[in-house]
């Protein structure tokens, strides 16, 4: 019997999703594990140029892996494709537009998308989508595929997992920072789940219009004003992170953290690092990944420029 009474817990708020009629996982890494063993693919063409819980994943499903390399413009190399085996197609930073897509798939059939990087692009084809890159939750995943449903996997459960949410929105992310490394590790064991009830409540409460318009907005800020220091020809409208590919991204890098503007590395740990291309080399230490997301206004990309044309001056 459901319990009656006690204390009110969290809920209430409306419930409009951006991702429907697609199924629901608590990780992506699960979400692909999901298809894998639905479709029972044995062989899977994934990028070396990939964050290694993806490679893992497929380890874990027994796939036999090959590596492809991608060019300039962050596509795949696929001079060895055996003409039938599942293609992993990464749209990093969202650069990879439907059209470009599309193309992939009158070429591959078996493709499946992560749009990790590209929480608002519509899906074409088989593709997976992360909610915790995008917006403050503790787990969450979509996947659209060919199958229609998952009802036999339980809800993730964070109850002990949600504190460097609520820690960081009270204090700062350097104090919770062990905390959230230590909660994205726990994706890596057990069974797969479902998205939690908890981050199921707060995906359908987020005001996707105005996030993605701030996140439009301070692209095309940034785009705008760093064409001097920028390697990279970009469009507008994308969502993600600002890939600002320069000289000596370590050493910027560094001084941004030192400014408290903190930019991810992407990725770095990276299977078989040894064989990446020198264009792979290049985007993983030299690509910065400048934070444009929905909390940030224009004065904060004001004072990501203003350290940025301090430090890039130099180098």
């Amino acid at each position: 019997m459901q319990e009656i009474g006690g204390y009110i817990e969290l809920g209430g708020l409306i419930n409009q999703p951006y991702h429907k009629n697609c199924l629901d996982f608590n990780s992506s890494r699960n979400a692909l594990k999901y298809f894998i063993r639905f479709n029972k693919i044995k062989k899977i063409y994934l990028p070396i140029y990939l964050c290694e819980v993806v490679y893992r994943a497929c380890v874990d499903e027994k796939c036999d892996i090959v590596l492809y390399h991608i060019d300039n413009d962050f596509m795949p190399i696929l001079d060895d494709y055996d003409g039938y085996s599942y293609i992993y197609l990464v749209n990093y930073y969202g650069l990879i537009s439907n059209d470009k897509i599309k193309k992939m798939m009158n070429k591959y059939k078996s493709l499946i998308v992560d749009n990790t990087h590209s929480f608002f692009q519509k899906p074409v084809t088989n593709s997976i989508y992360n909610c915790r890159k995008y917006f403050g939750v503790a787990d969450g995943a979509y996947l659209y595929s060919n199958i229609k449903k998952n009802d036999e996997i339980e809800p993730y459960v964070v109850n002990d997992k949600i504190g460097h949410l609520i820690g960081r929105l009270e204090e700062n992310a350097v104090t919770y920072y062990t905390e959230f490394s230590n909660n994205d590790k726990k994706f890596d064991k057990g069974n797969i789940y479902k998205m939690s009830n908890f981050s199921k409540i707060i995906m359908g409460a987020i005001d996707y219009k105005n996030s993605y318009k701030i996140r439009i907005d301070n692209f095309n800020y940034l785009n705008e004003k760093l064409k001097k220091f920028q390697r990279l020809s970009l469009p507008n409208n994308l969502t993600f992170m600002y890939p600002l590919y320069v000289d000596e991204g370590k050493k910027v890098r560094d001084y941004l953290i030192s400014k408290k503007i903190y930019i991810p590395k992407l990725w770095p740990n990276i299977v078989e690092e040894n064989n990446l291309s020198k264009i792979e080399l290049e985007y993983i230490n030299n690509i910065l990944p400048l934070p444009i997301d929905q909390r940030y206004s224009k004065e904060d990309m004001d004072c990501i420029i203003s350290s940025l044309e301090e430090i890039c001056e130099e180098v």
